[in-house]
């Protein structure tokens, strides 16, 4: 009775049955493109395959497909540039049916990068419609060969650029040392982006302009995580020649809005240069948090280089000695485990309690099990007991 109703239910009523199959039988849906979906996955198999490096099984994908886009031409002249094998892909571009900007930005790019340049401006110049990409294509060209004179004046013919036309250009004056050029071109620019502000930036402290950097730096109106690490690079560099540098260092490094592992390492490489000691005034379990990243990433170099300046802080951390022996496990290393085991037992160190870190607007915070002596801890365990509340209602 109960699974009658329910069929009925669900079974349309008798009008607006038959008022569906007028409708599907006067207008029917329109059939979907032959193919489409095989073209679309056959596409995708010729990309991996050669991306593998399997450019005769993409060859034979590519060879008994029915149906061809422009797209699959594309993915096979560039897997096949990408597999150095820039005649094949010279003979695919000549059958291609149909051409599109890429397909021959590709092929020119192809040239380009294997230092045939004549070739790569021939078909520049043979292009029947050039777009922004190609022009790139063939700047990015010369300056890869150290042509940026002629990179230059195909720049200047351009009849309008982006991003990317201004930071080849820079980057390649930057590249050959031209760092006046680069200036000059640099303040040609309208609104110059983060990333062209960083080209040169990153040319200043390459070469050892500090100044020059510093000034650049000061006047950028939007920095990102590259930014700041150049900067943080340029001192810890410089802090070779004067502990002041690595000071300086230390000073954009604590003033970094948010930091990333690549900050760590390039201020842990600068302590470390310079045979300077960590800061006192930054909490250990800053340093232990780090550790804990190299650790998920395999870094072993970095990890032992912050357990030892963290151990030479505090020589007693149990928790340390702990994280260095879980690292070494983690690598399979069982002996040295064992060893950093061995020696805390032999110390009678314990691994402390549990403890973690955050940063939250400029300031350490850490909070551990049975911590008591904050503040606001009354307001903090009802909030706690309020989400295990709402959690159990949800399940």
């Amino acid at each position: 009775m109960v699974g009658g109703t329910i069929q009925n239910l669900l079974r349309p009523p008798r009008r607006a049955s038959l008022l569906l199959r007028r409708f599907y039988s006067i207008r029917p849906l329109p059939p979907a493109p032959p193919h489409a979906g095989d073209i679309f996955q056959l596409n995708s198999a010729i990309n991996e395959h050669l991306r593998a490096g399997r450019v005769a099984a993409a060859r034979r994908v590519f060879d008994e497909m029915s149906d061809r886009n422009v797209f699959t031409w594309n993915c096979m002249i560039s897997g096949l540039i990408r597999n150095r094998m820039l005649a094949e892909a010279r003979k695919m571009f000549d059958a291609m049916p149909m051409r599109n900007s890429v397909s021959w930005a590709a092929l020119l790019t192809g040239y380009a990068s294997c230092g045939r340049v004549a070739e790569a401006r021939e078909l520049f110049d043979r292009m029947p419609d050039r777009n922004v990409v190609s022009w790139n294509a063939m700047i990015s060209g010369y300056v890869r060969n150290g042509m940026v004179k002629r990179a230059r004046e195909l720049f200047d013919m351009m009849p309008s650029r982006n991003d990317v036309s201004w930071l080849t250009m820079v980057s390649g004056y930057i590249k050959r040392k031209h760092v006046r050029e680069a200036r000059e071109l640099f303040d040609s620019m309208p609104s110059p982006p983060t990333s062209v502000c960083n080209a040169l930036l990153s040319g200043y402290v390459e070469l050892g302009y500090m100044r020059a950097a510093e000034g650049l730096f000061g006047q950028m109106q939007t920095r990102n995580l590259v930014s700041w690490n150049v900067m943080i690079t340029g001192y810890a560099r410089a802090g070779s020649m004067g502990n002041g540098s690595v000071d300086a260092a230390w000073k954009v490094f604590q003033d970094m809005p948010h930091r990333d592992i690549v900050a760590w390492n390039t201020m842990m490489d600068g302590f470390v240069l310079n045979e300077r000691k960590i800061p006192s005034d930054h909490q250990t379990n800053a340093w232990e948090t780090l550790f804990s990243a190299c650790n998920a990433h395999g870094d072993m170099q970095l990890g032992e280089r912050i357990a030892k300046n963290v151990l030479q802080a505090r020589p007693s951390d149990g928790g340390m000695y702990t994280l260095l022996s879980n690292m070494y496990a983690a690598q399979e290393m069982w002996s040295s485990a064992a060893n950093v085991r061995g020696f805390m037992k032999e110390r009678g160190l314990k691994k402390e309690t549990g403890c973690s870190w955050i940063e939250l607007k400029g300031e350490a915070v850490s909070f551990s099990s049975n911590d008591n002596t904050h503040p606001l801890i009354e307001q903090i365990c009802q909030e706690v007991d309020s989400i295990s509340v709402m959690i159990e209602e949800a399940s």
